[in-house]
């Protein structure tokens, strides 16, 4: 993801990461590094049912809100880990 991010990011989520930056190298602030909020710069996401864990893996990796995961989790229920 981080390879794609800069690709896909919004302007605001440019300068929100820019400022993330910005406080922990230079500042020399203790935070906790930028994570988008990939909601708003992607539609659709298609996560590879690989089972539960690794669907609530990704969710919490990404911080993913339930309803974007809802077609992987209906995935895994009526097809299994394919």
């Amino acid at each position: 993801m981080t390879d794609i991010a800069p690709r896909i990011m919004t302007w605001g989520q440019y300068g929100a990461a820019a400022a993330n930056i910005l406080q922990r190298n230079v500042l020399g602030k203790e935070v906790a590094p930028y994570i988008p909020d990939w909601t708003q710069a992607i539609d659709h996401f298609a996560l590879h049912a690989g089972g539960y864990a690794v669907l609530k893996g990704l969710q919490t990796g990404l911080n993913l809100p339930t309803a974007a995961m809802m077609p992987s989790f209906a995935g895994l229920k009526e097809y299994g880990n394919t």
